[in-house]
């Protein structure tokens, strides 16, 4: 019996300190991708910036989309993920992913896609898709819509253009970076993005398919 307890007690001490080191990683990931998501509301398409881009691109371990090489020019498909892979695997919250894939050309950003999902039921996801363009008088600087693919957990999707105002680019980029380390996660759209004004949104909701 004191074999037992003293098997339970080791296995209590092993997982707190597991879970403390995991929660210090992600809070350090955290504050990262919050860094992150504040350059970028600030690095507009069309930027030609260079040297800023450059240094956006190293300071946050992107990488080619195709070879996962380290940028070594300004031209080319570049990405980088924070997720909450430790969390997950103690099963102490949803996996959940942040990611930025930013395309350049003619050493000017000319495309950017921020995509910030967490699992739900089975392979299901509910999150956020947010995409900046250049300017066009065809496109609306910002627009926001809810994706129901037909009854499964909503995602919202947000479309900016480069001619976003401040607020616009306020209310896009309003992520809870906090998803990220919080023990038992976020339930869904809604939370990782409440800037969008879209409540309710979550991996136990369902809305029927348009």
């Amino acid at each position: 019996m004191k074999i037992i307890k003293r098997i339970a007690v080791a296995l209590v001490v092993t997982t707190t300190l597991a879970t403390g080191i995991a929660i210090l990683v992600l809070r350090r990931q955290q504050a990262k991708a919050r860094s992150m998501i504040a350059d970028l509301q600030s690095l507009q398409v069309g930027s030609v910036d260079s040297l800023r881009i450059r240094e956006f691109l190293e300071s946050n371990d992107f990488r080619s989309a195709r070879s996962s090489n380290p940028p070594t020019d300004m031209n080319g498909v570049y990405e980088t993920v924070i997720d909450n892979s430790v969390l997950a695997r103690l099963h102490l919250a949803p996996w959940t992913r942040l990611g930025v894939l930013m395309k350049i050309e003619g050493r000017a950003l000319s495309y950017l896609t921020v995509d910030y999902y967490t699992s739900c039921r089975g392979d299901m996801t509910s999150g956020v898709r947010v995409t900046e363009v250049p300017a066009s008088p065809e496109i609306p600087p910002y627009q926001v819509w809810v994706y129901p693919d037909g009854g499964k957990p909503p995602n919202i999707r947000i479309s900016i253009t480069s001619s976003a105002d401040p607020q616009e680019r306020s209310r896009a980029f309003g992520l809870d970076i906090r998803c990220l380390s919080r023990i038992g996660g976020c339930s869904g759209a809604s939370d990782l993005l409440p800037s969008a004004g879209k409540s309710g949104l979550g991996c136990e909701t369902k809305v029927a398919g348009q």
